[in-house]
């Protein structure tokens, strides 16, 4: 019974320096601090999100035969598997023949688009390519002057940013992605010298004004969308482009349009997808 004592004695002696060992340790030995700083804390984003997409007969959808509104669905579509987020919704205000100008003056006349551009996360735009064709038609019957075209590429430069300056009336904050323009005439008049110089400057025009609002992105598809895919020196036609009209692009054209649009959105996503 004693040596039960003894050895009881000595573990309960025991025990006891191990707690007050441990309590040491806790009040006199500091805490870490922490070290992961606030703006390090995880990135919180929108639950939903709205969009507008605005323009001519890109956004309209215009050639794609299957009518389903050419790159604005697979956009949401595209954004959705990206994001995770189920709640997409678009508002497409495209409308064929629209110049830059006219796409201005909608915004001022129509109050459902000033109350949709209001409540986007990103406004998506097609503008552009109307403009150089009111430009090439007047110069029907003349041979193709790049210095011709450098005054109206002025002027379809000061629209572009009217138009701008109309859009930020009613959001200032929400990122535009405009998309640039293609050479529709690449394949099926290659005779045409100085087109391809033209849609070049013309879309460098578009990039300066992008440039300038600060919170805005060009989109190239020039490169994508003229030449077609998988084509040879032999090549006449564009399988990119409807088979109607030879101009607009076709559902796979759309669908490139629309990879053009995601990546740039998802390298952006900061300034329409996080949470302020």
């Amino acid at each position: 019974m004693r040596m039960f004592q003894k050895y009881f004695g000595e573990l309960l002696g025991f025990v006891l320096c191990l707690i007050l060992a441990v309590v040491a340790l806790t009040v006199f030995i500091p805490k870490q601090p922490n070290l992961m700083k606030p703006n390090e804390q995880r990135i919180k984003y929108k639950d939903s999100l709205e969009y507008v997409a605005i323009g001519d007969s890109l956004t309209e959808g215009i050639g794609d035969i299957d009518n389903t509104g050419g790159y604005v669905p697979i956009v949401t579509d595209k954004l959705r598997e990206a994001t995770g987020i189920e709640a997409i919704d678009a508002s497409n205000f495209g409308k064929s023949g629209d110049t830059s100008s006219q796409i201005k003056k909608r915004i001022e006349s129509n109050d459902e688009i000033q109350s949709s551009l209001k409540k986007a996360d990103f406004i998506l735009l097609t503008v552009g390519g109307n403009d150089l064709m009111k430009v090439i038609r007047k110069q029907l019957f003349k041979e193709l002057d790049v210095a011709t075209f450098a005054k109206p590429a002025t002027d379809y430069q000061n629209n572009l940013c009217a138009l701008y300056e109309t859009i930020r009336l009613y959001n200032k904050k929400a990122p535009i992605f405009q998309l640039g323009i293609y050479n529709p005439f690449y394949l099926t008049f290659q005779e045409i010298e100085g087109m391809d110089e033209i849609v070049t400057r013309w879309n460098e025009r578009s990039e300066l004004v992008t440039k300038e609002d600060k919170r805005a992105y060009f989109v190239p598809i020039d490169e994508l969308l003229s030449s077609g895919m998988d084509t040879t020196s032999e090549t006449t036609e564009n399988n990119l482009l409807s088979d109607e009209d030879k101009f607009h692009p076709n559902r796979m054209g759309y669908q490139l349009i629309a990879n053009q649009f995601t990546e740039k959105l998802m390298s952006e996503k900061s300034e329409w997808l996080e949470k302020k």
